[in-house]
């Protein structure tokens, strides 16, 4: 399940038919089919004889099924994060034997309820973005955070950067720079034996070309990051060439949802990227 063997071009739907209510862990349940599921693919949670029907199981062996079925207040808070929406559903609130049916889809990303400013000295990193994988990323080692990553979930997110140095010497002329950004949070588990040894994040900044005019190395610079949305869970690749094709997928996603969702778009001109330092 950890494997993105078949996250890009896998299963149109995974379903949970009857079974939902006896998994221990459904939020996990969620994130492993995710990982399972392709681009508009749908996951299916449902019971044939209902809520209700369900429930009274649970109640006489919850050890067998720990779990109700998700109602109408459940529900958010299990796809909370998770790149899913709701395209149909009946009977969640039901306490009959009506069939209870929820329908969700992969999105390209889930939006953050809240999004999370972060700001840090770009860290030497290992070499793999830039000279293994052709994709330069700036690293942030948790430590630079004071703990504040311990509850963020591993996995990929998208939203804005500001190389600092660059935002204080445009301030008298200009608004300063600010690039689309995709960033891995987590312990790099594809590169095997050298994982990441604390949780780092990885951004890699969209239409960043050092040495052009006015944009600076960002290598021992404060960076500004708002992150906004989170696309997937991190994953275990099975090699480069599947990395590879799993990055450049998450960066066009990125790019495509920060430039087409209102919401997303909108927080390019967050006070926090582009006030002075």
């Amino acid at each position: 399940p950890k494997s993105a063997a078949f996250y890009r071009e896998g299963a149109a739907a995974v379903v949970f038919n009857a079974v939902f209510g006896n998994v221990f862990d459904q939020r996990l349940a969620l994130e492993r089919a995710l990982g399972l599921l392709r681009e508009g693919g749908q996951i299916v949670i449902s019971h044939p004889l209902g809520r209700g029907f369900q429930q009274r199981l649970h109640e006489r062996d919850p050890a067998r099924v720990p779990h109700l079925m998700p109602d109408e207040a459940e529900l958010p808070r299990l796809l909370r994060h998770l790149p899913l929406e709701v395209t149909y559903s009946e009977g969640l609130d039901g306490g009959g034997e009506e069939p209870y049916i929820v329908v969700l889809r992969r999105t390209k990303v889930a939006l953050l309820e809240e999004a999370m400013f972060l700001r840090g000295e770009v860290a030497t990193g290992f070499g793999r973005g830039s000279k293994k994988l052709g994709f330069p990323t700036a690293n942030l080692p948790s430590s630079a955070f004071a703990g504040r990553l311990a509850e963020v979930p591993t996995g990929v997110y998208s939203g804005w950067a500001v190389v600092e140095a660059e935002a204080e010497a445009a301030a008298a002329a200009k608004p300063p720079r600010v690039y689309p950004m995709v960033a891995n949070i987590g312990f790099s588990p594809t590169f095997e034996g050298e994982e990441n040894p604390e949780k780092i994040v990885e951004a890699h900044l969209m239409d960043y070309h050092p040495g052009d005019k006015d944009v600076l190395d960002f290598y021992g610079r404060p960076l500004r990051l708002l992150l906004c949305a989170r696309q997937r869970p991190e994953l275990k690749f099975a090699g480069f060439p599947e990395l590879v094709a799993g990055i450049t997928a998450d960066v066009h996603d990125a790019g495509v949802a920060l430039a087409e969702l209102p919401t997303l778009a909108a927080l390019r001109g967050h006070p926090m990227l582009t006030c002075a330092a």
